[in-house]
């Protein structure tokens, strides 16, 4: 599987990797600003990143996020690669960020906003380690 990775596959799952991180970032600077619906909704496409980048890893992909979703609990939680609650909570971060989408008069306490912070720091490291187990060995340089 990883051994037949293109350069090419290699770079998209490195261009995601640095994304989900980047996207943290942005979701601190919300929180630390205030701004609770911009912080939840980078606080999902962070994890989103990572999750794509890992699913790329065996050759999978979705143009869905629910798709993705499907993929990470198929390949990875039903599978036992990954504790039931990571997947947990992936399904729970993209519930809220729908909800501070798209449905109407959603509100966020800063208190829960800053836990789903901390839970998505853990989850973007986690999988971005299993990530970087996942390539070949001459593309394993530290993120």
């Amino acid at each position: 599987m990883t051994s037949s990775m293109t350069s090419d596959q290699v770079a998209y799952v490195r261009y995601r990797l640095s994304r989900a991180n980047e996207t943290l970032e942005s979701a601190r600077l919300l929180l630390a600003h205030g701004d609770l619906h911009s912080a939840v909704n980078r606080i999902y496409y962070a994890c989103f990143y990572v999750v794509e980048a890992l699913l790329r890893t065996e050759g999978l992909f979705s143009r869905r996020h629910s798709g993705v979703m499907a993929l990470l609990d198929k390949h990875w939680a039903n599978a036992g690669r990954i504790p039931p609650e990571m997947a947990d909570f992936y399904h729970e971060i993209l519930d809220k960020r729908q909800a501070g989408d798209y449905a109407p008069f959603v509100t966020f306490e800063p208190q829960k906003v800053e836990e789903w912070l901390q839970q998505a720091e853990q989850f973007v490291r986690c999988v971005s380690e299993l990530v970087v187990r996942a390539l070949p060995e001459q593309c394993q340089e530290p993120q």
